[in-house]
């Protein structure tokens, strides 16, 4: 990256979260809360949900925004991260060993589970209602870019 677009981009999140804000964000004593926060943020996180450990990634790359649904699927199968339905039922089952932290930040995509409804195939995901993780269904062939960067996928370790 160009120091000039470095640049540009710092005095940029300086502007968008104001001194104090940007202040604390450069703080030595922050740095492990800016850690933390930036792997949440990239998708990278290691839980022990129940007895298992899971490790949690993003399918987005590079510059993308969204995906459809078949690239989701082919990824998860590429990263190894294709989960199905016993692992969506282990994480409702041991939900508060979900990371406080992400609750309504994500939602993890399980693409080995699979259903139609209405005809169409659909994949399980596990979200955050407000109260609890619930599961509900995507839609596989939804339009080009309905799936974006709030989904994670899970491999377990």
């Amino acid at each position: 990256m160009e120091i000039v677009s470095l640049f540009s981009q710092i005095t940029y999140l300086a502007e968008q979260i104001g001194e104090m804000g940007f202040l604390a964000l450069i703080s030595r004593k922050n740095t492990d809360k800016v850690k933390k926060f930036t792997k949440i943020l990239l998708g990278f996180v290691t839980m022990m949900i129940g007895d298992r450990t899971y490790e949690s990634l993003p399918y987005l790359r590079g510059i993308e925004r969204e995906i459809d649904g078949a690239t989701l699927v082919a990824r998860a199968k590429d990263l190894d991260a294709n989960l199905g339905e016993e692992d969506v039922q282990h994480f409702l089952s041991h939900q508060k060993d979900i990371p406080v932290d992400l609750r309504g930040e994500v939602d993890f995509v399980f693409p080995a589970w699979q259903c139609l409804i209405r005809g169409s195939p659909c994949f399980a995901s596990v979200s955050w209602n407000g109260h609890c993780w619930i599961q509900d269904w995507r839609w596989v062939d939804c339009a080009a870019g309905g799936h974006d960067g709030r989904g994670r996928l899970l491999c377990r370790k």
